[in-house]
């Protein structure tokens, strides 16, 4: 059963801070290769002797690749020259 606090890190989404035990669970195969693929890439951290995962690190190993613009800002134009009427 989830707890709040969970749902609440879930809701991060890539900025969430999970434990290795709970990271390993969130990923798509068997906790123990989980925890060994996390380690082996460096993805593992330590707060306080703990070991955490950045979330967005896993997202970042995974290949996705960061959240961008999905549009590109128009590109400035030269102001026209004011003219008397």
């Amino acid at each position: 059963m989830k707890s709040h606090r969970d749902e609440s890190r879930l809701k991060l989404g890539e900025a969430a801070l999970f434990s290795l035990n709970r990271s390993a669970e969130l990923l798509p195969f068997a906790d123990g290769d989980a925890r060994q693929w996390l380690e082996a890439r460096g993805l593992v951290r330590h707060v306080d002797g703990r070991p955490v995962v950045r979330w967005r690190d896993v997202l970042e190993a995974l290949g996705d690749p960061p959240v961008a613009p999905t549009q590109k800002p128009a590109p400035m134009r030269a102001p026209l020259p004011r003219v008397k009427l």
